[in-house]
């Protein structure tokens, strides 16, 4: 496992949460690290392109300071993985929990023939998603989605996987977990471990925040919909696309 950097986004007034973290880690043995998460305070300590008038256009509002804050703490990471010496990352954030097996499915997943560029261990949503094979390990199992399950609590990059990531979400034009699910923009197939081995913790209350408010005119609101009209169509020819399309890990498992 020294391959892998296992590292976990805190935020350093959050001490609890990161003692939740240390405990979890030392009992399933994961060698975790962790991240002082970017805050609002220290949001200009990181290089970005973020813009309120584009963010305004593509999301609909500005994103919040905590959201901005969440979005560079995941992209710093990426960038000092890609300067690293590491072959894959796998990123959490503090809030969650972890099954027993958890290094098993990991180990599972890096003796596939070929390790997909981006997996997540966790997810909210369910979407279109092709079984892809199972992993060795109780009945877990690898698919393939045709975009992200909502969630960027849990998940594992390549430096392929982390590049091709970090030059599509370095513009904050949406949230952070957004932008990571859609594989019709960035072309990073996202796959998942069902059932998920890593969960939200119960009763945990977001860093985030409320939502703000933010006032916008008529212009800015038409921009917004003709541009999620765009999405949604190219979400579309994706889907297609992705439906018709050769898997390559089931393929190479097919070989060996």
């Amino acid at each position: 496992m020294s391959s892998i950097d296992f590292v976990c986004i805190n935020v350093k007034t959050s001490v609890a949460r990161k003692e939740h973290m240390t405990v979890v880690a030392k009992k399933y043995g994961i060698p975790l690290r962790f991240f002082d998460a970017i805050t609002p305070k220290t949001i200009s300590t990181v290089p970005n392109r973020y813009s309120k008038r584009r963010t305004k256009f593509w999301w609909g509002r500005e994103l919040m300071p905590t959201e901005k804050a969440c979005s560079l703490s995941h992209i710093k990471i990426w960038r000092d993985f890609l300067n690293s010496d590491f072959e894959y990352l796998i990123v959490f954030e503090d809030d969650l929990d972890i099954e027993h097996d958890f290094m098993a499915v990991v180990r599972a997943t890096l003796a596939l023939p070929i390790v997909p560029d981006f997996i997540k261990f966790s997810g909210q949503h369910e979407r279109p998603s092709k079984w892809v094979c199972q992993l060795g390990v109780k009945n877990y199992t690898l698919h393939n989605n045709a975009i992200g399950p909502l969630d960027a609590i849990c998940y594992l990059l390549t430096k392929k996987g982390a590049s091709s990531l970090e030059k599509y979400c370095a513009s904050m034009h949406s949230a952070i977990d957004v932008l990571m699910d859609r594989t019709y923009s960035h072309k990073v197939p996202c796959y998942t471990i069902r059932p998920y081995p890593v969960r939200q913790s119960g009763g945990v209350s977001s860093d985030i925040g409320d939502r703000i408010k933010y006032d916008s005119n008529q212009f800015s609101r038409i921009i917004t919909r003709l541009l999620r009209a765009y999405s949604s169509l190219k979400k579309r020819f994706w889907r297609i696309r992705w439906f018709k399309a050769v898997d390559p890990v089931k393929e190479a498992l097919k070989k060996n």
